[in-house]
């Protein structure tokens, strides 16, 4: 099967990549079935929906950015998509990446979404710890100013470029 997305061209699919979110995803309740999309090695993934070419969450495993998270997941949230033991139970955080200030991403630690591999079940889901916050700062403020200062020194370079190649 096929699908053509806005953000990632065609992609090959199978039945058995599809993730059900069975209520679907908060601000998206009619779109129940995606794809993890991405390279396995990156640290951001895309959630594609299959009902919406339009529609990508970029996603990460909160590990990758914050060692010490210790989500605590309700035993209903996990009965929910078929309470899969711990080996089979994914965990990833959705990420806000404003477009023109990439630095200042967010993680949404409140709300991650659990995905039982057994089953390929999803579920979005509130941690019991109310002490994480829905958009808590990927990056420190100091690697927020060097990503900055990196950013603003490539576009420094790029308009120079132009100005020579005229």
């Amino acid at each position: 099967m096929e699908l053509k997305t806005t953000r990632f061209g065609t992609l090959t699919l199978r039945e058995q990549d599809i993730i059900t979110f069975e209520k679907g995803v908060p601000g998206f309740p009619t779109y129940k079935k995606w794809l993890l999309v991405g390279d396995e090695n990156s640290p951001i993934q895309w959630f594609q929906s299959t009902d919406d070419p339009d529609v990508a969450l970029p996603v990460t495993s909160p590990g990758l950015f914050f060692g010490s998270y210790n989500a605590k997941i309700a035993p209903s949230e996990r009965q929910a998509i078929g309470d899969p033991p711990d080996e089979h139970l994914s965990l990833v955080v959705v990420l806000t990446i404003p477009a023109a200030e990439p630095w200042k991403m967010t993680a949404n630690l409140r709300a991650p979404i659990i995905i039982n591999q057994s089953n390929r079940k999803a579920r979005q889901t509130a941690v019991l710890d109310d002490s994480y916050q829905i958009r808590q700062p990927v990056f420190s403020p100091e690697a927020q100013e060097k990503l900055k200062a990196q950013a603003q020194n490539e576009e420094t370079q790029e308009e120079q470029t132009v100005k020579e190649n005229g």
